[in-house]
């Protein structure tokens, strides 16, 4: 009933008011907390339950509680000594406060923890109905609550819950969800490369494994679906996976969509599948030549029956909807869920590339998909949690870190694989708002300060200040057991602030967008010559596999562009990788509506590595020498000398063409050219930031 009255918003908020009047009361008889010491710290937090229908009602009503205002913000006051943080946490989370916000998983371990939770849900539900229409200066009020206030009370008064909150605080601890049973709650974990990869990077000589078909993997889950399904995707063109959508609503799946309204007018391949979707929805008009705001204005007024079945939201993203989740079957036994970097478009999943409408036989051997790796797991719980984020996203359409709570993140264990000696643990969280607002600092930092030394990179974005910061940190405290390597698509990888550049000790003359060497890098004074050479050897990008090539085939022009898409951290020495993810770790991805997914002791991550390996084995060329070889085109260039046109990259030379022409104007009237029209901005860029 909760979740029914949660979507009439006034008359929730009206409730909840004089709800959380009564909470103020009730909560106020805990006990005051000092923040944890190191002990407490590492202590878990965990939600037992019997189902993953429980951990539905659990999130139901965390949600009720973090979009009522007036009840959220009394609990914060009702938890303010509870809240606040040492001296310690605040510095390391640069945090402008020693109080924080409860998140979401700090409300569903309070709900979790009370002596009764169902019976407070009961109240809760008989409360609503019954003073839910009450007006606020009616004095019958405060008489008809106090039945109320004293049920609550006498719930609360012997509850634990008080000497359970310590540590909740710190946002590099997760709620761990679990059964009650004791049973694994997640099975089948398993990580999928479109890309070749080391059967074993210790032993090369085994070869390597083929490709996967990624596009297949995400058809046959559609495929499987037998009640629910969920997909939040960045950008969809991919018309064979929408009617393998349409088969599953035909039937009885019930099927929700979102997709980034920003990305489904792009191209005529975007516009089909939009097309078939709108139909689906139950638009029986042609949304042909229409704008964006008149679909979604066609979208809201359907009324037919096949809602009920199907539903499309083009996201409104204050950043991106960049999320690539399908989750299938949630809260079930048979729960299966995709956690995709790449979204479901030719270039990102499909095995020919974009050169997909040619012979075979005269399709270029450069035409192969983005580098990108899904994440597949069976998890009943965690598909519960990613519906409820869904839900915020899709359902209530919130936007950005203002309107979306704290999220905090949750870990689940699983089986103990051969040779381990405990069992496996996957987290999950999401941005906007994941750990406790900021994912790069409250989730990804703790897990690099815990590498021993050792951190793999394979990104398709690094840019993020923190996460620069804490690998210089980590440096620091012991060069000689720091050891980190890094792949990189090339045109991000080059940027002025890139990560791995300038821990090549490189950077960028955002003038003459010539490079040279940073003399001011902490890491000058950190490590010595040998190995500073060592680190930039061990930092890459691809020239050969990697960028846009050209061609005239049959007399038509065709332009194939592929990219290291990856948003991947692996921690060989703690056995942890961050993969399934579509946070590239950067400011701008903090706004955006990203998943994250962290595995750790499992085989998963060897699979990983080996992954990894390759990727570095096949790019010989480092940073450094990608930023010597573009200065010394861009001196050419400026200069009007003679041109090797094989020496750089194409995809460099089309880059630093574009870059000279936006060059202030004394330095404007050397370039050759002012042909714009070859080079497009890439999109997005100002979101990797």
């Amino acid at each position: 009933m909760i979740e029914a009255v949660f979507q009439s918003k006034n008359q929730l908020n009206r409730a909840l008011t004089l709800a959380c009047l009564n909470i103020l009361t009730v909560f106020s008889l805990f006990t005051p907390l000092a923040f944890a010491d190191a002990a407490e710290r590492a202590k878990p937090f965990e939600v037992q339950v019997k189902n993953p229908q429980e951990l539905t009602e659990l999130l139901d009503v965390t949600r009720a509680i973090v979009f009522s205002p007036k009840l959220y913000e009394h609990l914060n006051k009702v938890f303010a000594e509870h809240l606040t943080v040492s001296e310690e946490l605040q510095k390391e989370y640069n945090w402008p406060s020693r109080t924080k916000g409860l998140s979401e998983p700090q409300i569903l371990f309070l709900l979790k923890n009370l002596d009764d939770f169902h019976k407070i849900k009961d109240l809760l539900d008989r409360y609503i109905a019954r003073f839910g229409t009450i007006d606020e200066n009616d004095p019958l009020r405060k008489e008809l609550a106090e039945p109320f206030k004293r049920e609550f009370q006498d719930l609360v008064n012997n509850s634990k819950v008080t000497s359970d909150l310590r540590g909740l605080n710190d946002p590099s601890k997760s709620l761990t969800l679990s059964y009650q049973s004791g049973r694994p709650t997640f099975t089948d974990f398993d990580v999928h490369f479109n890309q070749p990869t080391f059967v074993d990077h210790e032993r090369q000589e085994l070869g390597t494994l083929a490709p996967e078909d990624l596009k297949k993997i995400f058809k046959d889950h559609i495929t499987q679906a037998k009640r629910t399904m969920s997909l939040n995707i960045f950008e969809f063109n991919l018309l064979d996976v929408a009617d393998d959508l349409e088969a599953a609503v035909n039937r009885g799946v019930r099927t929700k969509v979102g997709i980034d309204r920003s990305t489904t007018l792009l191209a005529p391949e975007n516009k089909a599948v939009l097309a078939k979707l709108v139909k689906m929805a139950g638009v029986e008009q042609s949304i042909e030549g229409l704008a964006i705001e008149e679909i979604e204005k066609l979208l809201s007024n359907v009324r037919s029956s096949r809602r009920r079945l199907f539903t499309l939201t083009l996201v409104n993203a204050t950043g991106l909807n960049h999320q690539k989740i399908l989750n299938v079957d949630a809260g079930t036994a048979h729960a299966k869920t995709i956690f995709s970097s790449g979204n479901l478009t030719q270039s990102c999943l499909g095995k020919e590339g974009d050169a997909v409408n040619l012979d075979p036989q005269l399709r270029p051997a450069t035409s192969i998909p983005n580098a990108n790796h899904i994440v597949v797991y069976r998890n009943p719980l965690a598909s519960v949690v990613i519906e409820h984020e869904l839900f915020k996203t899709i359902d209530l359409k919130r936007r950005g870190q203002k309107q979306y709570p704290i999220s905090g993140s949750y870990s689940f264990l699983g089986q103990r694989s051969p040779g381990e000696t405990s069992p496996a643990k996957m987290t999950i969280a999401f941005s906007p708002n994941g750990g406790m607002g900021d994912v790069s600092s409250s989730l990804i930092r703790p897990q690099l300060m815990q590498a021993q030394g050792q951190i793999f990179m394979m990104q398709f974005v690094a840019s993020a200040p923190k996460i620069l910061d804490t690998i210089i940190e980590i440096a620091a405290k012991d060069p000689t057991r720091f050891d980190f390597k890094f792949v990189g698509d090339p045109p991000f990888a080059m940027q002025s602030w890139s990560i791995p550049l300038l821990l090549s000790i490189m950077n960028r003359d955002d003038v003459t967008k010539k490079y040279f060497e940073n003399k001011d890098s902490p890491l000058l004074k950190i490590m010595d010559p040998d190995q500073i050479k060592q680190l930039q050897d061990s930092i890459r990008v691809n020239p050969k596999k990697y960028g846009e090539f050209h061609y005239t085939i049959e007399g038509k022009s065709l332009k194939i562009s592929v990219k290291l898409h990856h948003k991947v951290f692996i921690l060989p020495r703690i056995n942890l990788a961050i993969l399934g993810t579509s946070f590239n770790p950067s400011l701008s991805a903090e706004g955006n509506q990203e998943q994250i997914l962290m595995i750790q002791n499992h085989p998963v991550v060897k699979k990983t590595i080996n992954a990894f390996m390759y990727e570095l084995a096949t790019s010989p060329m480092t940073v450094v020498q990608r930023a010597r070889m573009r200065t010394k085109y861009i001196e050419r260039r400026l200069d009007s000398r003679p041109i090797n046109r094989t020496d750089e990259p194409l995809e460099d030379r089309d880059l630093v063409d574009t870059e000279i022409r936006e060059m202030p104007n004394d330095l404007e009237s050397k370039q050759v050219s002012r042909d714009r029209s070859k080079v497009k901005p890439l999109r997005c860029q100002k979101f990797y930031r």
